[in-house]
């Protein structure tokens, strides 16, 4: 586990252990009002996230039930800190996102398939569920890879879902029915979502991350190797080339980390 990593968590720890109620997290959030107060706590985040997100969500969601120590949760200080830090950055400053989202990574789609949220209770939406060689990692040190066959490698694909009609995007569809499609890379931003509990094990999956840039997490690469951002959301510009799409990213990744 990186310095970084294990510092963010025995930070994150003590503050659970200490707080005693919401007000003391909010009082403390409220006095980090500079960049360089919120550094600190983005790259120990961004290292929580890049190391394993699985671990982070685990620790964010069910530490506070099993620490009986605990006297306020980690999604207490967690929330409200990236509230704080969207709030100095700006909301759809490009660092906020890189911070923010767990999984970076380009991917050659190989396969889809059409399928429906399952609920006794909301309408059932449309899913489509796609299959895809990781290329290339730009963050998440572990990643949850799938096997597609029993010819595949086990640690090289992945399954990423998204919904075509979600309409988060404004009155329009934010992705609709070819947003990924076989025998095409891309570079994607992906959240890990909460799946389900089953007693023993929790699940997740993984979806775009939809929240900042009006691409909605995906990022075409074209024939001619360049990534294709029609919002400009980076500031690189509208057609980039690969390699330097993925320098770009990393120069702003190493300003949040090397500060």
């Amino acid at each position: 586990m990186p310095s970084d990593c294990r510092r963010g968590y025995i930070y994150f720890d003590s503050l659970c252990r200490n707080l005693k109620s919401y007000l003391q997290v909010d009082s403390i959030i409220s006095s980090a009002k500079s960049r360089d107060s919120l550094h600190q706590f983005t790259r120990f985040l961004y290292s929580m996230m890049n190391y394993d997100d699985d671990l982070f969500e685990e620790y964010r969601l069910a530490s506070y039930q099993m620490d009986t120590n605990y006297r306020t949760g980690p999604g207490a200080i967690y929330l409200p800190c990236m509230d704080s830090a969207q709030g100095i950055f700006g909301y759809y400053d490009r660092r906020t996102y890189l911070v923010d989202v767990p999984v970076i990574i380009q991917i050659h789609a190989v396969d889809e398939m059409d399928n429906f949220s399952k609920s006794n209770i909301l309408p059932r939406e449309r899913i489509k569920c796609v299959s895809a060689k990781v290329v290339d990692r730009i963050k998440g040190k572990h990643i949850r890879y799938e096997e597609p066959n029993k010819t595949s490698p086990p640690d090289s694909f992945i399954h990423i879902t998204y919904y075509p009609d979600d309409r988060r995007g404004g009155n329009r569809d934010l992705y609709g029915n070819h947003a990924i499609e076989p025998s095409k890379d891309y570079i994607v931003f992906l959240e890990n979502s909460f799946n389900g509990y089953d007693g023993h094990s929790s699940y997740y999956k993984y979806h775009p991350y939809c929240c900042f840039s009006s691409e909605g997490g995906i990022f075409p690469v074209d024939e001619n190797g360049n990534v294709l951002i029609p919002s400009n959301y980076f500031g690189y510009g509208t057609k980039v080339p690969l390699a330097k799409f993925k320098a770009d990213l990393k120069a702003d990744i190493q300003s949040i980390v090397s500060h």
